[in-house]
């Protein structure tokens, strides 16, 4: 069931992105100029256009655009809200990389990660808490329950932030329709759409903390469960041994 919740807020993120840079694109009030000028040929051409083929190939440019999009929406975000989360996130992961590294056993491997985080840039969340990286794949190997959870406050991190920019988009259109061409787009969907691109930012910050955090967390159990697990087997091999 998580699996599909997970799924579901991935389609999701690609596709409400997509189709909300695809409305702003058409949008553009020079473009809407053009196609409003033009002597209607596409209009024709559209109506003949069987509307299963229309929708499917609408919904395929919302994909694909929504999809772009994603490829570099997290890395946008976290560039222009670092300020906002870092300092926060290093606090919060302050307690727990020492709970980590007692579990974990490997004082060399956390020595290293904490070497390779502080060659990252200070807009990787790398930077900040060093075995971010590595308690995912730790939780991938050993628990699918929990590894589930960690995809879905993924998936939720890259929905917030791929609103971002096609919700600036839209916001632009409507700032460039007020100025230039007022009857093209109206002015209250341009505040709607800035005021949403505003919340998205100001959310992305909590979010990303709140993913680190839990990841940390989980990985936490897991540690836990394979030192108790390592425990039972000497106990019971000593056990058997006397």
């Amino acid at each position: 069931m998580k699996g599909l919740i997970v799924t579901i807020v991935d389609v999701f993120g690609i596709f409400i992105p997509g189709a909300l840079l695809a409305m702003a694109l058409l949008a553009f009030p020079p473009v809407t100029a053009e196609l409003i000028r033009g002597d209607g040929t596409w209009l024709v051409g559209l109506r003949l256009v069987d509307p299963l083929v229309a929708g499917m190939g609408g919904f395929i440019v919302a994909c694909a655009l929504g999809f772009v999009n994603r490829l570099w929406a997290v890395k946008l975000c976290s560039r222009l809200t670092f300020r906002l989360w870092s300092d926060k996130l290093l606090a919060r992961t302050a307690d727990l990389n020492p709970m980590i590294e007692r579990y974990l056993g490997d004082r060399e491997l956390g020595i290293d990660l904490e070497k390779l985080a502080g060659a990252l840039d200070k807009n990787e969340t790398g930077r900040y808490a060093p075995y971010f990286h590595y308690a995912k794949r730790l939780i991938r190997a050993n628990s699918s329950a929990l590894w589930s959870e960690t995809e879905r406050l993924e998936a939720e991190i890259r929905f917030t932030a791929g609103l971002l920019v096609p919700l600036a988009a839209l916001a632009f259109d409507g700032l460039y329709a007020a100025v230039f061409q007022s009857t093209f787009l109206s002015v209250g969907v341009s505040l709607l759409a800035g005021m949403g691109a505003v919340v998205a930012v100001r959310a992305f910050p909590n979010r990303k903390v709140r993913e680190v955090q839990y990841v940390y967390l989980m990985a936490i159990i897991v540690l836990k469960g394979l030192h108790l697990l390592q425990s039972d087997g000497a106990g019971s091999e000593l056990g058997n041994a006397t």
